[in-house]
């Protein structure tokens, strides 16, 4: 039998700043701020090895790490921190999650909190605005329930739900190749 538990209990949410409040902070015009694109492009280049980094190069309190994981408020969407944007400003429109790696596994949270259909309908229900752009609040998201099963099932669901991610990613790579030749063969026979 799988225990749930919630969020709370596993990890840790930490808000990002105000960027109106940069002074506050020690921050000048050069520190860059971790925005929605570069939330995109760590989300689009997700994978495992990405975790194996838990130096803190950068204060955890301001900066995000290569390895943090991040949820996006706007999208409800969770990642990890590449390279590429290591180093910079946690943003208001972020919460970073920090872990103890022996309770619960990155990959493993990340699946749950992206795809698995439970956590979705709470989701659903916690989110707060008008219109399009529906957020979540750290308050919502720690006291949300996840399914605990042992560390080893953890893992394996983690390392399964990344490499989806990345065949994902190929397939639509792919696609968009087929169709860039196809197009160009269509193209050169009616020049012939």
């Amino acid at each position: 039998m799988i225990e749930n538990r919630r969020v709370d209990e596993y990890v840790k949410l930490t808000p990002g700043i105000n960027q109106s409040r940069r002074e506050k902070y020690g921050l000048n015009e050069c520190d860059e701020f971790y925005d929605q694109s570069s939330f995109e492009s760590d989300f689009e280049n997700m994978t495992k090895s990405l975790f194996n980094n838990n130096e803190q190069i950068y204060d955890p309190a301001i900066f995000v790490n290569e390895g943090d994981i991040l949820i996006s408020n706007s999208m409800q969407l969770a990642t990890v921190v590449s390279s590429n944007n290591a180093g910079k400003v946690l943003s208001l429109n972020f919460i970073k999650v920090e872990f103890d790696d022996t309770l619960l596994d990155k990959g493993y949270f990340i699946y749950i909190f992206n795809a698995f259909k439970g956590f979705q309908r709470q989701k659903e229900r916690e989110s707060q605005g008008s219109g399009s752009v529906l957020r979540l609040t750290l308050t919502s998201i720690s006291r949300m329930i996840i399914p605990y099963p042992p560390f080893d099932k953890q893992r394996r669901i983690g390392e399964s739900y990344l490499e989806m991610l990345n065949i994902q990613k190929h397939l639509r790579k792919y696609t968009t190749l087929i169709e860039q030749l196809t197009l160009t063969i269509m193209e050169d026979n009616l020049n012939d």
